[in-house]
């Protein structure tokens, strides 16, 4: 029995979810205090940033240099 396109990609974007609350909700127990899913979303994309930087290197590309809000 096969899936459709629709269904296969509703069911990545809920375990993206799930991973995304089990995720934060480690974060929060690590730190030690609550943060709002508010205040996840207005911090730098750390992960982001660092998946980037990896990205770039395999490439060959030359290093990135930080930048504050990036």
């Amino acid at each position: 029995m096969g899936f459709s396109a629709n269904e296969t990609g509703s069911s990545a974007r809920a375990t993206r979810a799930e991973r995304f609350a089990a995720d934060r909700e480690a974060v929060r127990r690590v730190i030690g205090f609550g943060i709002s899913d508010e205040e996840f979303d207005q911090a730098p994309d750390v992960l982001g940033d660092i998946w980037g930087i990896v990205t770039d290197k395999a490439r060959g590309f030359p290093a990135r240099s930080a930048s504050p809000g990036s």
